[in-house]
């Protein structure tokens, strides 16, 4: 999403070069049909020889965990060397090689409810605190219809927009705002080429305009909230604010430093990465740059076959889909699938119900003509 990202590229070229991702996250999703219901979570990281070495022989249990996952209530983890022979990649200055393996560790975490899942979601926005989970809603019903059991689940993981100071919904409707972060509702449907271009270009002015106001806005409160930190300044912190208008049109022409505008250097501390103010407003877009670049790759088993969902696709009865940062920047993300569950014993009971009830009466006839 160009509109979304592009207040944040700057920024992300220097911060993500800091953070230890690792190279995929999935989480998989299992609901039984009594009611309880597992996840499994497992990702793969790039470590030093020494590390899978350590792993290999036992010295470490699992290998280095990614913030993005909360252990607190995992039940059991397993780790596995995916590389065995290693990768070289160029040392510091080019004078020498590091080996690095592949390793893969899965946590799992069992649940006696899917409502219980729903509050102990193990995922969390790396970067925040460490408490704070991504908020999950689960519900499951389940209708007995004889012959065969309905299920429908369905997981709604709380919109993360109110962290930008304008919402996305403020300059797109909210079907158009759900459709450029997720795909549906399917805003292009019957649409030919040329006419399904039309519109999303229209949608993706929008976003941009909204991602230009949110990186201005951002950078501009920020300032203002950080007034006192700046010697000598060209004006008052009251008319700095009243400059907010022409600050913006000036912003929008290109320019994206306020000294500019002043003929100063006094708000040169806001873009030093070195200085209290500079690193205070990169950890502010970094957590925005987060939350844009979050995804995890998830799957979904079910109760009997697969019958109906609304994102991701079904392969051999499993519901692949993606979690993204980006999904629940629109508002609530709602992942629903159902699901039907063949009773074969109501089958048996069933004949046998008919074999007696047919049988029954020849049986006695027999019995009287004895």
């Amino acid at each position: 999403m160009r509109g979304i990202k592009l207040f944040i590229v700057l920024l992300a070229s220097v911060l993500v070069s800091s953070c230890k991702d690792p190279i995929w996250m999935k989480m998989h999703t299992t609901i039984s049909s009594d009611g309880t219901c597992k996840r499994e979570v497992s990702y793969a990281v790039s470590v030093k020889r020494e590390v899978a070495d350590s792993l290999r022989n036992g010295q470490m249990k699992v290998s280095p965990i990614p913030k993005q996952i909360d252990t607190t209530s995992c039940k059991s983890y397993e780790t596995e060397i995916l590389s065995e022979g290693g990768t070289e990649t160029q040392g510091v200055a080019g004078r020498e090689k590091e080996r690095r393996d592949t390793v893969m560790t899965k946590f799992t975490f069992d649940y006696e409810t899917v409502e219980q899942m729903g509050e102990k979601i193990p995922l969390r926005f790396y970067g925040w605190d460490k408490s704070e989970r991504l908020k999950s809603e689960t519900k499951v019903e389940k209708w007995f219809r004889w012959f065969y059991t309905d299920y429908e689940y369905s997981e709604t993981y709380a919109g993360v927009g109110d962290i930008f100071p304008v919402q996305m919904t403020d300059y797109l409707s909210q079907e158009e705002a759900s459709y450029w972060c997720t795909g549906l509702p399917n805003l292009v449907e019957g649409l030919s080429g040329a006419e399904a271009k039309e519109k999303l270009d229209a949608i993706e002015k929008k976003v941009n305009k909204w991602g230009e106001d949110a990186e201005f806005l951002i950078y501009f409160d920020y300032i203002v909230s950080h007034y006192d930190s700046i010697s000598n300044p060209p004006v008052s912190r009251q008319r700095f604010v009243e400059l907010k208008d022409s600050l913006r049109q000036f912003k929008t022409k290109g320019s994206n430093r306020f000294d500019e505008y002043f003929h100063t250097d006094a708000f040169g501390i806001f873009d030093d990465g070195k200085s209290l103010a500079g690193k205070g407003l990169e950890e502010h877009f970094m957590k925005l740059m987060i939350i844009s670049e979050f995804e995890v790759s998830c799957s979904l088993s079910m109760p009997g076959r697969i019958v109906g969902h609304d994102y991701g696709v079904v392969k051999d009865n499993v519901l692949y889909y993606k979690l993204s940062g980006e999904a629940m920047m629109a508002g609530d993300y709602t992942v629903t699938v159902r699901s039907r569950e063949v009773n074969t014993w109501a089958y048996v009971v069933t004949i046998l119900i008919v074999v007696v009830a047919v049988g029954s009466p020849l049986y006695i006839r027999r019995r009287r003509g004895k």
